[in-house]
């Protein structure tokens, strides 16, 4: 890997549960405590990350780089069992404590996907 993209969801974003152990380690954990509308690069270790799986153009323990943007976060109080539709989404003019991303939450994040170079073991 030289750090090209290799994946690209600007256009489909991922859906997920936090916390729900639908995407990856260290996505389901880098994202607490966001807010909609914030990106981060997000370097992820091979651990919360592929680990000795390959992944599409990706060897086994690659760390790979996630730029992320949230884009939509409904608390977990507003969701109904299953829904996922828009039911009350934060959309705060300045984020605090009350409108971040927490386990449980509803989020949809459009993202780059970057590979890093193979690290020793």
């Amino acid at each position: 890997p030289d750090g090209t993209i290799f994946d690209n969801g600007t256009v489909t974003p991922l859906k997920f549960i936090v916390g729900a152990g639908q995407i990856l380690k260290g996505i389901d954990e880098g994202i607490v405590s966001f807010c909609k509308d914030s990106s981060i690069l997000m370097e992820i270790p091979p651990v919360k990350a592929y680990g000795d799986r390959w992944e599409g153009p990706v060897p086994q323990w690659s760390y790979v780089h996630y730029n992320v943007s949230v884009t939509k976060h409904i608390v977990r109080e507003n969701i109904e069992d299953g829904d996922t539709s828009l039911k009350c989404e934060s959309t705060p003019s300045n984020c605090n404590t009350s409108y971040t991303v927490k386990a449980g939450d509803y989020v949809e994040l459009s993202y780059k996907v970057y590979s890093k170079e193979k690290v020793p073991l």
